[in-house]
């Protein structure tokens, strides 16, 4: 409200510059040694130099700001104003201060002059464009520009936001692209290496295109010209050779499209990517180590085995065996054993028949000679 009462004194003395103002509430805190102050819309308390609570009056009214000010601990509100000025805005109250201690200290006054409210309002939009200066003087850089100012910055040098890159790493991105060496194949490498964190090559290339028929440059008196067969050979061409992560990666095609997207942004003019070539990255993993103590725990265990058996108690009868011939006088078993095996005594009864074919060959005589040999078949019964 300084601004305000700024405005007040550059205005002729013609216009009643009074305030119209009235007691709002009185605030008092059961210590009995609140201090309070209203400064730029902004309600802040102590006790003995302790912040006890800081209010910002924006959307406001007098009666919601009591009501909020009557949960704070320790905090009691007084108010006798009509209902007319309990709807009044909270930005009605005036920059002042006071101390609980002293006489009237707990009173808040607010105005009700038509004049003050119009220059009051002029006051929060030229606090704003004082504030809005100085931003305007962050978004003059891409190291401090936001939001859309700082789409601006890239879209100028042609790297547009990603999706959900967030402020902080698109600037740092901007400044680095800006700076980032290219052209040559170490600088592809490199510009490779650091966006998308993998081992990268970047190839020469030497191919030759088809062979035709073309001048040679050289012709002889008689007004011929000679002919030279050639291939004309295609130059700045080159591959690129970059890990993939196998475990996290993208979409493969996808991430083959951002790599060649990235490469047009670093290769030089008249030079062109042939192909790029994915391979495997390196696997990294780590673990942390032990944390135990230094000191070593021996752990004994001393195991206590014990065990009854008790003898058997039943009454088991004794079975004798005998194996080979039956006991000879005296009682005593042979330990010979014996066995007959009869002859065969099977008829088998076989017979052998041959068989004469022809061989199938004619000859011009008309004779059909035999073939060579005779075919026998064996038959058992």
């Amino acid at each position: 409200m300084l601004l305000t009462q700024k405005l007040l004194r550059l205005l002729n003395s013609v216009f009643d510059k009074d305030a119209r103002a009235f007691t709002a509430f009185r605030i008092r805190h059961e210590s009995g040694r609140l201090r309070w102050r209203i400064e730029d819309h902004v309600l802040t308390g102590s006790v003995d130099g302790v912040g006890l609570f800081e209010v910002a009056l924006a959307g406001y009214t007098i009666r919601t700001l009591l009501e909020h000010l009557a949960t704070l601990p320790g905090i009691t509100v007084i108010s006798r104003v009509s209902t007319e000025q309990f709807g009044l805005s909270a930005g009605a109250l005036m920059d002042q201060s006071g101390d609980q201690a002293s006489s009237n200290g707990d009173q808040v006054l607010a105005f009700t002059s038509l004049l003050w409210a119009y220059l009051e309002a002029m006051a929060v939009e030229l606090r704003e464009a004082r504030r809005q200066i100085d931003e305007a003087l962050l978004q003059m850089s891409a190291k401090t520009a936001e939001a859309e100012w700082l789409d601006e910055w890239g879209g100028y040098f042609g790297f547009p936001r990603k999706d959900g890159e967030a402020d902080a790493a698109y600037s740092k991105r901007i400044v680095e692209e800006i700076l980032r060496p290219r052209g040559n194949n170490k600088a592809i490498e490199i510009g490779l290496r650091d966006v998308f964190g993998q081992d990268c090559k970047v190839i020469d290339l030497q191919r030759f295109g088809d062979v035709f028929p073309i001048y040679g440059g050289a012709f002889v008196h008689d007004g011929t010209y000679l002919h030279n067969a050639d291939a004309i050979p295609y130059y700045g061409l080159f591959k690129v050779v970059i890990g993939y992560d196998l475990l996290g990666g993208a979409d493969i095609s996808g991430y083959a499209d951002e790599v060649s997207a990235y490469i047009d942004t670093l290769r030089d003019a008249g030079t062109h990517l042939e192909s790029i070539e994915l391979t495997g990255s390196k696997l990294d993993d780590s673990f942390a180590g032990a944390e135990d103590g230094s000191s070593v725990q021996v752990l004994s265990v001393i195991p206590t085995l014990l065990d009854a058996l008790n003898g058997p108690t039943e009454t088991v009868p004794v079975f004798p065996l005998v194996v080979g011939d039956a006991p000879a006088p005296g009682g005593t078993v042979p330990n010979s054993f014996a066995d007959q095996l009869d002859a065969p005594s099977d008829a088998t009864d076989g017979s052998i028949v041959y068989a004469t074919a022809y061989s199938g060959l004619r000859k011009y005589d008309a004779k059909v000679p035999h073939s060579g040999g005779e075919a026998g078949a064996l038959t058992l019964s």
